[in-house]
C-alpha cells in the first residue's frame, strides 16, 4: 500500500493507523453509497478523509469495491470484502469491521461502498443487528449518499432511507455539483424524500465541483488532495492553488452537516 501524505505536518496510510494508544471515544462511522459508477461517491470518500485527516491522525478507511478501488488506490484503504458472494469471506470482513469499531482505535472510520449499494445496511441489521449495536459499540453512523441530477438517484435514497428506517443512522444527502449548479437538482430538491431526509435530522450539502485539469493532474499522479496543494507534488502554482481553494470550499459547505460528518469549518 502506497504512503500518501494527507497534510503538510504528517503522512497517513489508512489501512496502516495506529490500534494502540488512540483516545477512548465515540467512532463516527461514515458510510458513502451512491447510485451507479461515476456518481463521485469515491471523490467524496477521498476528500472527507483529507480534512479529517486535518484534524486527527487516527481516520481508517475501507474501500468494498472488488472491481474499482479507487479509494485505495489513493489512500492505501484496507479492502473490505463485505459484498463477497462467498458469505464465509463476508462474515469474516463484518466481524473484522466490528472490532474495529469496538475497540475505538479511531475517531472517523469511513466506508467506500461498492457502486449501485443502497440496501447493505438492511442486509447486514438482518443478519448481524449490526446497526444496532453500534449503540452498545459506543459509536455513531452516518450515511453519506452522493446525487445527481437523476431522478433515479432520488429513488435510490428512497430506498436507503426506507431500508434503514428505524435504525440509529442519521443520513446526510450531498448534491454532486459536477453534474450542474443546485438548481439542477430538481427532481430532489422539490421531493417528499428530501423532505422525510430533513425530518428524520438529515440534512443536504453541495459537493463543489473541482476544475478538469486540476482533477486530470490529481488523477494521473495518483495525488490526495493534501498532497496536491504542496510544491512537491509538481503541479504548477496556479493549478495547487485551484485545489486549495476547491478543498476550502468543500470543507465550508460540508461544515454545514459538522455534527453528522465530523468536518469543522
Amino acid at each position: 500500500m502506497s504512503q500518501q501524505k494527507l497534510t503538510p505536518q504528517k503522512s497517513t496510510d489508512l489501512a496502516a493507523k495506529p490500534t494502540v494508544e488512540a483516545p477512548s471515544i465515540e467512532p463516527l462511522i461514515l458510510w458513502v453509497s451512491g447510485g451507479k459508477g461515476g456518481v463521485g461517491k469515491t471523490t467524496t470518500a477521498r476528500i472527507l478523509t483529507d480534512l479529517l485527516a486535518d484534524k486527527t491522525e487516527y481516520v481508517y478507511g475501507y474501500d468494498c469495491d472488488p472491481i474499482n478501488p479507487q479509494f485505495k488506490r489513493f489512500y492505501g484503504a484496507e479492502f473490505l470484502p463485505i459484498t463477497s458472494p462467498d458469505t464465509k469471506t463476508a462474515d469474516i470482513a463484518v466481524e473484522t469491521l466490528a472490532e474495529r469499531i469496538e475497540n475505538k482505535a479511531n475517531d472517523y472510520i469511513i466506508i467506500d461502498s461498492p457502486a449501485g449499494e443502497v440496501d447493505l445496511l438492511g442486509l447486514l441489521e438482518e443478519r448481524f443487528a449490526f446497526v444496532s449495536n453500534l449503540r452498545q459499540m459506543g459509536a455513531r453512523l452516518t450515511r453519506v449518499l452522493v446525487l445527481s441530477t437523476t431522478l433515479e438517484s432520488v429513488n435510490l435514497l428512497e430506498h436507503a432511507l426506507s431500508n434503514a428506517k428505524g435504525l440509529p443512522v442519521a443520513h446526510v444527502a450531498v448534491r454532486n455539483l459536477h453534474f450542474g449548479g443546485p438548481h439542477y437538482f430538481d427532481a430532489y430538491n422539490r421531493s417528499s424524500i428530501k423532505t422525510e431526509l430533513e425530518k428524520q435530522g438529515g440534512m443536504t450539502v453541495d459537493f463543489p465541483e473541482l476544475g478538469a485539469i486540476a482533477s486530470s493532474s490529481i488523477d494521473q499522479n495518483s495525488l490526495t488532495y493534501s498532497d496536491a496543494i504542496e510544491k512537491a507534488s509538481g503541479l504548477p502554482t496556479m493549478r495547487r492553488s485551484m485545489v486549495y481553494q476547491w478543498r476550502e470550499n468543500v470543507r465550508k459547505e460540508f461544515s454545514k452537516a459538522g455534527h453528522l460528518l465530523g468536518v469543522e469549518a
